[in-house]
């Protein structure tokens, strides 16, 4: 398998957006096309689920700008090169003179909410990033930022303004502005030395804690607005509303609250999970434990990031070694070869997804009560003769209508009472529990215990 975790490296987004290996491109290309739309300031709440990718979106968007932006420090590097070659067919020739206008800064919120002020943050995240190699060369820069330091607040940034200049302006600032005269002064120095427009990704806000949420919001609100400056706020905007909620009570329209902030609402699409699934190498070798894992990921709605935390956690579980090979030919394997399959390559991966999405589900599910799962998972056509071949004795065959015939559904829930419940007790006849060519034993089941915790002799981690 190539990798569990989407890395948000320059070079990884690069990669994802060349393979378009979660299905975004086009959505990237249709929000790109809404922003060159944009004439004047705007506010655009970017929504999405947990998990959903919304900042492997953000920072894709962010990548192409850049790579537009003749003043970027991107511009030059052979990945702005072939970012410029194979997207500016795709957005399109208008919209590409535009972009060229672009200029970008990214501002993680959640890493800031322990400041005083998101002000002052985010006025400095913009200087830092959207300056680049030139903030050495703009004395008003810097001097704006400290004179908005200490208006706001009680921090002291000269040694910033040392170590990003060799120098110390700090001392000699008269602040006689107000704070809104010089975030406009320095929203336009910057935007007349980068390009025409001021694009501020802003991420995580629904991370933060309530009150810097609230408060960054109403700055952005307040001082921002500057007809040249998008402001793009991933988030989930349900989280959020609970987030307004505890500020201000649980009676509280936060829904109409935010609409004083965001002139867009944006819902982020799903990720296409057949093509990231193929990216990270699920069942490229064709093995039932892969193939329960893609059904499992595609059945019970996993998001992109729970994806990654799910295999992971499917590998570390239980790499069941058998002299037997991954394949439909694991009928021919000795009973208790099989069984052993059974539960780690198959009643193992579904309980490990069902713990990610229902705690409730999953408990019912390991402790005997609900095979439901097991048999949604099982029908789908890649598997249902796959397994049930394993649950067959050498005579029988699987069929609904004759008599004396053994029913799919009814051999699957066997095998699931075999393992949860089953009452294995001390005579020798007991020992064991066969379904079909599979024998289940009391050890089988308490090895599957030991591996859904992380401790089984069969993980990757020992």
């Amino acid at each position: 398998m190539r990798t569990i975790e989407i890395s948000d490296d320059i070079d990884n987004l690069a990669d994802l957006l060349s393979k378009d290996s979660i299905g975004r491109n086009e959505h990237i290309i249709s929000f790109i096309k809404l922003l060159c739309c944009v004439e004047n300031k705007a506010v655009i709440a970017l929504d999405g689920g947990w998990g959903a990718g919304k900042t492997i979106f953000t920072k894709q968007v962010k990548i192409i700008l850049d790579s537009m932006n003749s003043t970027s420090q991107l511009y030059e590097s052979e990945i702005a090169k072939s970012i410029r070659a194979v997207w500016t067919e795709k957005i399109g020739e208008d919209e590409y003179d535009s972009l060229n206008s672009f200029s970008t800064v990214y501002y993680d919120a959640w890493s800031h909410d322990n400041a005083d002020d998101p002000l002052l943050s985010l006025v400095y995240e913009i200087m830092k990033t959207g300056a680049g190699d030139k903030i050495g060369h703009n004395v008003d820069w810097t001097n704006i930022l400290a004179s908005i330091g200490e208006d706001i607040t009680e921090l002291k940034i000269s040694n910033l303004i040392k170590e990003l200049k060799g120098e110390d302006y700090f001392a000699n600032i008269k602040n006689k502005e107000s704070v809104d005269d010089m975030v406009s002064t320095f929203l336009d120095s910057l935007i007349k030395e980068r390009g025409n427009k001021l694009v501020v990704f802003v991420d995580e806000l629904d991370r933060c804690a309530p009150i810097y949420a609230v408060r960054l919001l109403e700055r952005v609100k307040h001082f921002f607005n500057h007809d040249n400056v998008i402001f793009v706020f991933s988030m989930n905007i349900s989280e959020l509303e609970s987030v307004i909620k505890n500020c201000y009570g649980a009676e509280y329209n936060s829904s109409r609250y935010l609409d004083r902030f965001f002139d867009l609402r944006i819902s982020l699409p799903a990720v296409k999970i057949e093509q990231y699934i193929k990216y990270i190498g699920i069942n490229q070798n064709g093995g039932l434990r892969e193939e329960v894992e893609k059904q499992v990921i595609k059945d019970m709605h996993l998001e992109l990031r729970e994806v990654n935390k799910y295999i992971l956690i499917s590998r570390w579980a239980a790499f069941l070694s058998t002299e037997g090979k991954d394949s439909h030919d694991d009928c021919t394997l000795e009973s208790n070869q099989t069984a052993k399959i059974i539960v780690f390559r198959v009643i193992l991966p579904i309980a490990i997804g069902l713990r990610m999405i229902d705690e409730h589900k999953y408990n019912d599910f390991i402790s005997g009560k609900d095979p439901s799962w097991l048999l949604t998972i099982v029908s789908h056509e890649s598997l249902s003769e796959w397994v049930g071949k394993m649950l067959l004795s050498t005579k029988e065959l699987f069929d609904d209508n004759e008599k004396n015939m053994v029913k799919f559904e009814d051999r699957i829930v066997e095998a699931y009472n075999a393992i949860f419940n089953y009452d294995y007790g001390q005579n020798w006849d007991k020992y064991q529990c066969s379904v079909g060519n599979a024998k289940f034993s009391e050890e089988l089941r308490e090895e599957f215990y030991r591996a859904l915790g992380l401790m089984s002799r069969y993980s990757l981690i020992n």
